[in-house]
Formats: structure tokens, sequence, C-alpha cells
């Protein structure tokens, strides 16, 4: 088992597939806007993100698939 402290994780989802763990959407004024990641320690409930993300970015951890890779994809409510 390892335990890691002051790192930056977010919960596991669909999206870690999707993006072969490299990439990840954040969203950004109502954009989710595809962002390069790297990922460390993957659990079965969170992963840790080494890289491309900042503490408190909103990350989609859903299933993108249907964004397609697209660079930006506009949301709506």
């Amino acid at each position: 088992m390892d335990t890691r402290v002051d790192v930056l994780k977010a919960p596991r989802g669909p999206f870690l597939e999707d993006g072969g763990g490299r990439q990840a959407y954040v969203i950004e004024d109502g954009i989710a806007v595809l962002h390069p990641i790297q990922v460390g320690a993957i659990s079965l409930a969170e992963v840790e993100i080494v890289s491309g993300l900042e503490l408190g970015e909103q990350l989609i951890i859903s299933d993108t698939a249907r964004f397609e890779g697209a660079k930006k994809v506009l949301l709506r409510r």
C-alpha cells in the first residue's frame, strides 16, 4: 500500500480511459477545454494528477468519448 500526501488527486472516472491518462477536459467559462495531463498513482477510487491541472480547476470525470477528441466543447445546462 502506498500513501501520498500533498498531491493533487481527482475521483477516478471514465475520463481516465477516454483520454488514456494523457488528457482530460477542464471547464473554463462554460467550455470544456482539452488539457494534456500526466497521472501518477491510481487507486480504485482516485487518481493522482502529476501535471497539467491546477488545484481548483473543474475536471470532467464522466465519459467524454462523445466529445471525439475535440479541443473545445461548448457545454449547455
